[in-house]
C-alpha cells in the first residue's frame, strides 16, 4: 500500500485533472491523505502540521519525506527502491510538506528523504511530481514501454 500524506487540499482543476490523470492508472490504488493547511509560517505552525501528519503513519510503514536537502534519484533507481521498499513491509508513506516546507519531526521519523532536485517547487507541483513518479516506477518494474530509457 502507497499512502500520500500531504498538506494542503488540490483545488485548481488544472492540477486536480494532472494529479488524477496518473492516479486512474495507478494499481493497486493509491491513498492521499490531505491535512488541512495551518494559517502562518511559523515553526510551530509546521510542527503542528508534521505531528498530524505523523499520526497518519502506520506502525512498522517506510517513511519518504520529500525534501529540497534529500537525495536525488534517477526514475530507474526510485523504481529499484520502491521495489525494495515494498518488500520490507506491506505500506509506503509519501510526505509532502505544505508551502513552507516540512517541520524537522517529520523528517526525522523518516526512512528516506527525496529530492526533486535544487529548485525550488511548489508543494502541490511536488505532489502531482510524485504521482507521476510512482507511476513511472511502477511501469519500469513491469518492464512497460512508458519510460523509454533502457536498464543498463
Amino acid at each position: 500500500m502507497i499512502t500520500i500524506v500531504a498538506i494542503g487540499k488540490m483545488r485548481q482543476k488544472a492540477e486536480l485533472e494532472l494529479y488524477n490523470r496518473y492516479i486512474k492508472r495507478f494499481k493497486p490504488k493509491l491513498n492521499l491523505i490531505e491535512i488541512l493547511e495551518e494559517k502562518g509560517n511559523s515553526t510551530e505552525v509546521r510542527l503542528k502540521e508534521a505531528q498530524m501528519m505523523l499520526t497518519k503513519i502506520i506502525k512498522r510503514s517506510v517513511v519518504v519525506s520529500l525534501d529540497q536537502a534529500g537525495v536525488n534519484l534517477s526514475s530507474l533507481t526510485f523504481a529499484d527502491n520502491l521495489n525494495r521498499w515494498g518488500y520490507q513491509t506491506n505500506s509506503v508513506v509519501f510526505l509532502i510538506g505544505g508551502a513552507e516546507g516540512l517541520h524537522r519531526l517529520a523528517i526525522e521519523r523518516s526512512n528516506f528523504i527525496l529530492s526533486f532536485g535544487n529548485l525550488t517547487w511548489p508543494h502541490m507541483l511536488a505532489r502531482i511530481m510524485l504521482v507521476e513518479q510512482l507511476y513511472r516506477a511502477q511501469t519500469i518494474l513491469q518492464s512497460h514501454p512508458y519510460h523509454r530509457e533502457n536498464r543498463p
